[in-house]
């Protein structure tokens, strides 16, 4: 049974506590079609003025009943703003029971209506317009759904989310959805998101002098509270931070069986040092540097390389650290006088309490804090000011990490750091010589390398033994004082060694490059302080080559080496030297989005090769569209090239998103009038720019930013006067432009004249801004003069089976290039099957069950009807037999099922001959089985057997 549901319902205007007139009359707006089918927004769920003690509803599920649901549950619903076009989580059900004949309730929807909707809903009735089992339903009291009110809420701020995120692929069309623990973590973060947007609106209701806020926040505490309870109970053993506890668990235990015997070793060295560093603290002796140095050494990198002695002298700190040496719990520290001291941070505090007492504290430092914000979520690099209550922060992070330590079996926390630190990734900049002149030899060589050549020769294989970074420096330092006088190198191209500074600065390269970066890490090729121009994956130790000019290198899998991006203002401060180690946000700063799993393996998926399709097309006609039948990642694809190219521009966004649709109109999309009230509640009407106008502003600013020019296109303005010299500074930085992006979801379903306007002409790359025939035009509401920039690159979208390219509008056609994309079966292969999976059998009979669909589909209807892989990308996370069947059967009957009886439903004969003993079929009408009416097996049995065709047969 599963405790937690996702419900997606209707979009209501008035915080779904009932029908109000806008709500009536925009109700044919909702966006899916199992609300569509229907006259009226049944899912319209809370109707708060039933009782004092349950909400009641419905969630539409037609003949499904929820059978795997435990009453008592969670019931989390979600909506499609119909407004903005994005999906929002909106509040929950707690001690949410379902019964199939329903509870009664002591109202009627009909009676909460306005009388105003009743009026308008008698009258759509007696004009035919409404079914009159409508006005049936709205006068029933019996309700399918019930739960109660003290723990249930409606949410005042709702959470924006992409949906392919969290499912992985399409809702589709299923009204409901079963939370896995799959699932958990990302559903507990969202709700976390929640909780963190009504604190904050608390905390300014609060600030601001007003009684009327009195009854607001006492409803906003309500939702908090009822908030923390449910995560509390439904999510207290599944999240730690931002992921998966038992995720993390099962990583470790993994991480622990691999290196467990080398740990084992490792203790053995480290831990009589340990002990001695801790006698002396707890006698008040102050601890011997070298016993110091050599714990470090044998802790393979788990304490930093520099302990502060100077900061024992502290006597709060020596007090804080007797005083925790027996502690078993970690509760209290935040509460501990030596927060307050200077200089004693979160680093110090740690460290030294990791030594007098490792079975409840842990260092945290930059490479522990990585490991942590990777692993669990938690970053512990804060400065304390970030936020007030911070030693509170730490406390309840080294009491999550001591739990999880107790659940892997380790009772050292020294222990769990080290396996904590065998596995992320780690992001470092390597420059390839000065002005990237071996970057050419890297691409071709699949390597990375530093130079230092004379000091490899003469240290040969010992350059790549030190025991730490002090060591090597102190070889350094003697190679200098010895053979200055010998080797004339010393003193021209090392005149590095005559200084502390510069031994320590280059010192740390060479250490970074030898013994920090790992295999597996990413290297991000940089040409000074200009651009970035590839990205690649570790994959060797240090090897020595002294044929070449830069010997010490390593193997690397360069999986992008065509990139030309400049680094952002705020980074280039980073570059410049030869070898220097990236935070993850600011890696996924320079490469354009999130570092996905594909990068991190090196892999190169079938998109890669189709995201290099798209590339040369919107260099030539700066727009393009991908078209394909539905699920075949198209707007995965476009979301994709977009995180991996764009870059947010002197913290101007460059990238935008908007779905058309058949109401989608010029006004929306460019500008138009928009009504506004003033102080004295009078209507006025205001020249509002869309989404369109902005970015095109924002691409012009960016590219004026770029060629030095101070002049700007403002709002509620036209384009700028520039001079002959300033239009040539323009037209010369062209070709390394910061670049903008707007996709268009769903091109094809909005009415492209009635969108664009006159504007479709500018779009040709020959008539945008500064291009040879530029053109611009005057906008009929400011009456202001617009034009297109040539920074600015649309992606569009286009599903076939709703309208044929064929019948695309004709200046659409002309303007933008075409990409197909197809079923693809490998990409499901390669994602489904996996050797040891138990349910490896029932995944392949899918995808050949798909193919075969697909064959079918291309010889009775047309090639632009077939169903995506995408449907059945989700079964990926289906760990189990039984998981994977349950999900294969609800993407079958809520998926793939309506699509084929909307492509087939005049050609009943056709549909009983592709779904075989899924329908029957009698003269002209059919009838679907349900997906109760299959048992497991005979479900497997059943789709096998349209496996095991072709339409050949």
């Amino acid at each position: 049974m599963v405790k937690i549901m996702l419900a997606k319902l209707a979009w209501n205007e008035n915080r779904w506590q009932g029908w109000d007139q806008k709500g009536y009359e925009n109700r044919n707006k909702y966006n899916y079609r199992f609300i569509k089918e229907h006259g009226y927004a049944h899912e319209w769920w809370n109707f708060y003025d039933f009782d004092d003690e349950n909400f009641y509803g419905h969630i539409e599920i037609g003949n499904r009943v929820p059978q795997r649901f435990e009453n008592g549950g969670l019931v989390i619903f979600v909506s499609y703003n119909v407004y903005d076009n994005n999906f929002y989580i909106i509040g929950f059900y707690d001690g949410a029971e379902f019964k199939k004949d329903g509870y009664e309730a002591v109202k009627t929807l009909w009676e909460t209506l306005l009388e105003d909707v009743r009026e308008k809903i008698r009258e759509d009735a007696n004009n035919g317009q409404i079914n009159p089992k409508t006005l049936e339903y709205l006068k029933n009291r019996i309700f399918l759904w019930r739960a109660k009110k003290s723990t249930s809420a409606v949410f005042k701020e709702y959470v924006q989310f992409d949906v392919r995120e969290i499912l992985d692929a399409h809702w589709g069309q299923a009204p409901f959805i079963y939370v896995d623990e799959e699932l958990k973590p990302k559903i507990a973060r969202l709700l976390s998101e929640v909780l963190e947007k009504h604190q904050m609106l608390y905390s300014e209701l609060q600030n601001t002098e007003s009684n009327e806020n009195e009854a607001e926040l006492e409803e906003i505490g309500s939702i908090i509270e009822k908030i923390e309870t449910v995560l509390g109970k439904y999510f207290k053993d599944v999240t730690i931070g931002r992921k998966s506890l038992g995720e993390f668990i099962e990583n470790l235990k993994i991480l622990k069986n691999k290196y467990g015997k080398e740990w084992e070793l490792i203790w053995q060295d480290l831990e009589p040092l340990q002990k001695k560093i801790r006698e002396s603290i707890l006698n008040g002796e102050t601890p011997d540097e070298e016993t110091l140095r050599k714990m470090y050494i044998a802790s393979r990198g788990i304490f930093y390389d520099k302990f502060s002695l100077r900061l024992l002298e502290n006597k709060k700190l020596r007090e804080f650290l007797i005083e925790i040496s027996e502690w078993d719990t970690i509760e209290g520290l935040s509460k501990q006088e030596v927060w307050n001291e200077k200089d004693i941070g979160v680093g110090t505090l740690t460290h030294w309490a990791s030594i007098v007492n490792p079975y409840m504290f842990l260092p945290v430092w930059r490479r522990t804090s990585d490991c942590l914000r990777e692993f669990t979520g938690y970053d512990l690099e804060f400065e304390e000011h970030v936020f007030a209550d911070f030693p509170k922060f730490v406390e309840d992070a080294l009491e999550t990490l001591r739990t999880v330590g107790d659940k892997l079996g380790v009772k050292n926390m020294l222990e769990l750091v080290f396996y904590l630190m065998r596995c992320p990734t780690r992001y470092w900049q390597i420059a390839p010589g000065e002005g990237a002149r071996f970057w050419n030899l890297w691409k071709d060589r699949n390597m990375i390398s530093i130079g230092y050549r004379e000091l490899a020769e003469l240290l040969g294989d010992k350059l790549l033994e030190f025991e730490d970074i002090d060591e090597l420096k102190e070889e350094i330092k003697r190679i200098y004082s010895s053979y200055k006088d010998k080797y004339e190198w010393i003193e021209s191209d090392y005149g590095w060694m005559k200084t502390k500074q510069g031994i320590g600065l280059n010192a740390r390269f060479i250490w970074n490059f030898v013994n920090e970066m790992k295999e597996g890490d990413v290297v991000i090729a940089n040409k000074g302080r200009e651009k970035i121009i590839g990205v690649g994956i570790v994959k060797s130790g240090v090897k020595l080559d002294f044929e070449l000019e830069y010997p010490i290198y390593r193997e690397v899998e360069w999986v992008k080496t065509d990139f030309n991006v400049e680094i952002p203002s705020e980074l280039k401060g980073k570059f410049g030297k030869t070898i220097v180690e990236l935070t993850k946000s600011d890696a996924e700063k320079l490469i354009g989005g999130t570092i996905n799993e594909s990068i991190k393996e090196g892999i190169r998926e079938n998109g890669e090769a189709l995201i290099e399709k798209i590339r040369p097309i919107l260099d030539s006609k700066k727009q393009v569209i991908l078209y394909g039948p539905p699920g075949t990642g198209k707007t995965w694809l476009a979301k994709k090239f977009v995180e991996e190219n764009a870059l947010t521009y002197e913290e101007v966004e460059s990238k935008a998103f908007v779905t058309f649709h058949p109401s989608y109109a010029y006004e929306e999309f460019v500008e138009g009038l928009r009504p506004e009230t003033d102080k004295e509640d009078r209507i006025t009407y205001k020249v509002k720019e869309g989404i369109f106008k902005k970015i095109c502003r924002n691409a012009y600013n960016a590219l004026l930013n770029h060629a030095g020019i101070e002049k700007k296109w403002k709002e509620g303005e036209g384009l700028p006067t520039l001079t002959e010299d300033e239009l040539v500074k323009v037209k010369s930085s062209l070709s390394d432009a910061p670049k903008f992006y707007l996709i268009i979801d769903e091109i094809n379903r909005g009415d492209i004249s009635r969108i664009f306007g006159e504007l479709i002409t500018l779009l040709e790359a020959d008539k945008r801004l500064f291009a040879e025939y530029e053109l611009t035009a005057t906008l009929p509401y400011s009456k202001k003069k617009f034009g297109v920039p040539p920074n600015l690159y649309i992606i569009g979208t286009m599903n076939t089976a709703d309208r044929s390219i064929a019948l695309i509008d004709v200046a659409l056609r002309r303007r933008f290039g075409f990409i197909e994309l197809m079923p693809d079966y490998d990409v499901l292969r390669k994602k489904l099957i996996k050797e040891e999976d138990e349910a490896k059998d029932i995944k392949e009979v899918a995808i050949k069950a798909l193919q075969v669909l697909n064959e079918k589909i291309r010889n009775l209807y047309d090639r632009d009807h077939q169903i995506g892989h995408s449907y059945f990308i989700k079964l990926k996370n289906c760990k189990t037999r039984k998981d994977t069947i349950e999900t294969l059967r609800q993407v079958w009957f809520y998926e793939v099922i309506p699509l084929l009886q909307e492509y087939f439903y005049d050609s009943p004969e056709k549909l009983g001959e592709i779904l075989k003993d899924f329908v029957s079929v009698s003269d002209d009408s059919y009838d679907f089985r349900k997906i109760d009416d299959f048992t497991d097996e005979e479900f497997e049995g059943a789709l096998g057997k349209i496996a095991g065709e072709s339409s050949g047969q």
